[in-house]
């Protein structure tokens, strides 16, 4: 446990420095250019250069002066924090989805409700709501054959 700890903290930490972490473009373009990225026209942070498609956290360590000490660190270190930078905003994405379908879990669905004029439904999905009539969207959700895009249609159309 303590070993999975003293990762984790590391992983923060490493993350929380290239999210301070400054790169001049002298030190970083030639890489950025190598790798057919554009090149950065004023400084800009270390986190922010790594969520650029085909960029990785071991190549800028390698062709940047101001990384270089990073190569003392682990690798699993180093991939760890490269992956939590680079899925952190659909993280959050998700995150903010389960919030939002719980606090929509008990949201009423009319008796009356008529799914059939939801054209942007999926064919299944309004034939499933219409034979099964779903009185939650919290129960609409856990249809089998059901989309989340689905639900979310159905959601907005309710007005949240």
């Amino acid at each position: 446990m303590q070993k999975l700890e003293e990762k984790l903290k590391q992983v923060n930490h490493l993350k929380s420095y290239l999210q301070q972490t400054a790169l001049e473009p002298a030190d970083i373009n030639p890489y950025l250019e190598s790798v057919g990225s554009a090149p950065l026209q004023n400084k800009q942070k270390a986190a922010q250069v790594l969520l650029r498609p085909g960029i990785s956290l071991n190549d800028m360590q390698q062709h940047t002066p101001t990384l270089h000490h990073l190569n003392a660190l682990e690798k699993e270190i180093c991939e760890q924090a490269e992956i939590q930078i680079k899925y952190e905003t659909y993280i959050n994405k998700e995150k903010e989805m389960v919030k939002k379908m719980n606090e929509l879990e008990n949201l009423s669905i009319p008796d009356n409700f008529n799914f059939e004029k939801l054209v942007s439904l999926s064919a299944e999905a309004r034939q499933k709501f219409s034979k099964i009539k779903p009185r939650t969207l919290g129960q609409a959700s856990r249809i089998s054959g059901v989309s989340p895009s689905d639900v979310q249609i159905l959601m907005v159309y309710m007005g949240r």
